[in-house]
């Protein structure tokens, strides 16, 4: 029986024997699986940011026999692209007895502060193997950073322009405001800044004769 042209599924075959006197039958269960498994990554998102300490990988695998699969989460957290092996459960990285649903993995581990990239390696019970697409997310728990405040001291400007740099080591989206004598929440402070790649300015109109105290906060898209 040449299975390669039938279709994935379960099936039974009868076969029967007899003679003039008797008959014997038997029935025998057989799956047929000519296809690799299939499987499609949900969690990190593709360009996703993420600041949980904690975070969740979540696949799915379509596949004939699930039971039968194995599967490998990759990643290149420590520098380079290979199966997970350390603080990963079941089994380290390794996931049996795989559900027609969504599968998830859990790293409870110290991550430094990367663009993570990952994918899922899978084998079916007749050897078929399968790489998932690649998704990358970056991970960034580090606010931006503020320096070179402009102007300080005494001024004989009414009009001067309030002016910083702010970086952020992994996302290149920053934005930023500030306010005079009124240190609140980042969108409680009342100028919206100008970017110029790294710097950020804004002439404030309006000063009088007294002492101001410039607070300025900044953040990522995160």
């Amino acid at each position: 029986w040449d299975t390669t042209t039938v279709a994935d599924g379960n099936y039974t075959i009868n076969a029967t024997a007899s003679n003039d006197t008797a008959a014997f039958s038997h029935a025998l269960n057989v799956t047929i699986d000519n296809t690799a498994p299939i499987i499609t990554l949900y969690e990190p998102g593709n360009s996703n940011q993420t600041t949980n300490a904690t975070i969740n990988f979540s696949f799915s695998v379509d596949e004939i026999s699930h039971a039968n699969a194995v599967c490998d989460l990759y990643t290149n957290i420590g520098g380079t692209f290979q199966a997970n092996q350390s603080n990963i459960t079941n089994d380290h990285g390794n996931v049996s007895n795989l559900t027609a649903g969504i599968n998830r993995l859990q790293f409870e581990q110290d991550i430094a502060e990367a663009e993570i990239t990952w994918g899922v390696l899978c084998n079916d019970s007749t050897s078929r193997q399968a790489w998932s697409s690649n998704f990358t997310f970056t991970y960034d728990i580090s606010a931006p950073t503020i320096s070179s405040n402009t102007p300080t001291g005494t001024l004989t400007d009414s009009t001067p322009t309030i002016q910083f740099t702010a970086t952020d080591n992994l996302v290149g989206t920053v934005s930023c405001r500030y306010s005079l004598d009124n240190d609140e929440g980042f969108n409680d402070l009342d100028h919206l800044m100008t970017e110029a790649g790294t710097t950020f300015s804004r002439i404030h109109e309006g000063l009088s004769d007294k002492t101001y105290t410039v607070y300025s906060k900044c953040r990522d898209n995160i």
